[in-house]
C-alpha cells in the first residue's frame, strides 16, 4: 500500500514511460535451462494533457509530514506468516497456511521484509481474541473480533514480545502499523482501560458487539487504547477497521489524541513512535468515505483513508478485478482522482492510500489467472505486476 499522492485533475495523467523486464523463462528444475536475455517493453498511458507537471503543493495533503507521505507499507497476517514459537500456534484459519505465525516469526522474518523495499509494517490485529472460549476458531485467528484491547493474543506471544517486535523493526528502520478494530469485538465485557478505568458501552449485533459511541465511556476507553500502544509501545500508527463503525467526531477526538501522544514522544526526543499516522478501511465509494471517514474542514475525522475507488480503477487497468472486469489506462485517466481536490469530493486535507490487494481482495496474480491475462509463467504475469507497482509508486 501506498500513500498516493494527490494532484491537480490536469495532471493526473502525465505522460508515464515505465522501462519493464520481462520475468524471464519458466521453471523447470534441472539447472540446465539456458539464460534468457531480458526484453525491455515500454509501457505508455497517454491523456491529452499528458505533458503537464504536477503541482507540489497539492501532493499528499495539506500539512502532511514528508514521512506519512512517503510511507509504503507491507501487510502482515499475523497467524497466517512465519511459525517463530511452535509452542504457541493457532492450527486454525482461513486459506491455506499452517496458521502458526507469531510475533517472534515476524522478528525473524524482518530483513526479508525489509529488502521488498517497503519502509512499514502493517500487522492485522495481535489482541487477545479467546481462543479458548469462542466456537469460531478460524474467525479468532484472524484477530478481527478482540476481547481484550491491552493484552497480546497469547496464541502470537506476549506483550513484551510485541514491544520486542516494534522495537527491532525501528532498529532496521520500519515503522510499525498495528491493526484497530474499534467499532465491534467478540465480548459485550471487554476488560477495563487501565488508566481510566471504564469500560465502553457495547451493543449485541449479529456476530459480537458494537460500540456504542454515544455513551462517553466509549470514546475513553478507545482513545486510551490507541494511545496506549503509542506511549507504551512506540507504534507509528494505526490501521482502522470498518471505520464507519466510528461516527466521524469521535475520529476526530481519537487522532488528535494519537497525534498529540506521537508529538510528546518527538517532544521527548524519541526517534519513533512520532509519526502518529491513522488510516482508515472505509470499503465504500468516495461519498461514504467522504460522510463516514473523512468529515469535512470544520469537522475533520481521520486524514487518511485506503481509496477503494482508485484501486479497482488501477487494478482494472492493468489487471481485472476479482469478477473479471477490465478497464483501459484511458478510463483510469478519466476517474480515478474524481474525488479529490479540482473536483471537490474529498476534503484538501485527504490523504488516500493507494493498495492493489489486502487481506479481504484475491490476490492480484491470482485474478490475473482468473481473468487469462498471465500465468505465473508468462512475461504478461510479471509485467502487469510491474505495471501495477509502477503506478502505485508514481
Amino acid at each position: 500500500m501506498m500513500n498516493a499522492a494527490v494532484f491537480k485533475r490536469t495532471s493526473l495523467a502525465m505522460m508515464m514511460a515505465l522501462a519493464l523486464a520481462a520475468c524471464g523463462g519458466g521453471g523447470g528444475g534441472g539447472g540446465t535451462t539456458p539464460p534468457v536475455t531480458p526484453t525491455n517493453y515500454e509501457v505508455t498511458i497517454n491523456s491529452s494533457n499528458a505533458n503537464t507537471t504536477a503541482d507540489s503543493g497539492k501532493t499528499c495533503h495539506q500539512g502532511a509530514t514528508t514521512e506519512a507521505c512517503g510511507l509504503r507499507m507491507y501487510q502482515v497476517m499475523v497467524e497466517a506468516f512465519v511459525n517463530g514459537d511452535d509452542t504457541i500456534n493457532y492450527g486454525v484459519g482461513y486459506g491455506p497456511s499452517d496458521h502458526k505465525g507469531d510475533l517472534q516469526g515476524i522478528i525473524n522474518s524482518l530483513d526479508y521484509i525489509k529488502s521488498t523495499g517497503v519502509n512499514a509494517i502493517w500487522l492485522t490485529p495481535v489482541f487477545d481474541s479467546c481462543k479458548s472460549t469462542v466456537s469460531d476458531k478460524q474467525l479468532a485467528a484472524t484477530g478481527y473480533f478482540t476481547c481484550d484491547y491491552f493484552n497480546v493474543d497469547p496464541n502470537f506471544g506476549t506483550n513484551q514480545k510485541l514491544k520486542d517486535l516494534v522495537d527491532a523493526a525501528h532498529a532496521k528502520g520500519l515503522y510499525v502499523i498495528l491493526d484497530g478494530v474499534f467499532g465491534h469485538a467478540i465480548t459485550s465485557n471487554l476488560p477495563a482501560a487501565p488508566v481510566s478505568g471504564v469500560k465502553p458501552v457495547m451493543v449485541a449485533a449479529g456476530t459480537g458487539y458494537t460500540v456504542d459511541y454515544t455513551k462517553a465511556n466509549s470514546i475513553t476507553f478507545f482513545t486510551e487504547v490507541a494511545t496506549h500502544y503509542i506511549k507504551n509501545y512506540g507504534i507509528d500508527g494505526w490501521r482502522l477497521d470498518q471505520s464507519y463503525q466510528v461516527p466521524v467526531a469521535v475520529w476526530n477526538t481519537i487522532r488528535t489524541a494519537v497525534e498529540d501522544a506521537a508529538a510528546a514522544r518527538a517532544t521527548a526526543g524519541e526517534q519513533w513512535g512520532t509519526l502518529g499516522y491513522m488510516v482508515a478501511e472505509d470499503w465504500a465509494g468516495q461519498d461514504q468515505i467522504v460522510s463516514d471517514t473523512y468529515g469535512d474542514s470544520s469537522l475533520p475525522g481521520l486524514k487518511s483513508a485506503f481509496d477503494f475507488p482508485l484501486h479497482y480503477g488501477l487494478v482494472q487497468a492493468v489487471g481485472a478485478e476479482s469478477n473479471g472486469s477490465t478497464g483501459s489506462p484511458t478510463s483510469l485517466y478519466a476517474n480515478w482522482n474524481n474525488g479529490v481536490l479540482d473536483a471537490g469530493v474529498y476534503p484538501t486535507f485527504a490523504m488516500p492510500n493507494l493498495f492493489i490487494g489486502n487481506h479481504d481482495i484475491p490476490r492480484f496474480g491470482d485474478v490475473l489467472q482468473r481473468a487469462k491475462l498471465g500465468d505465473v509463467r508468462d512475461d504478461a504475469y510479471c509485467l502487469r505486476h510491474k505495471a501495477a507497482v509502477s503506478l502505485m509508486a508514481a
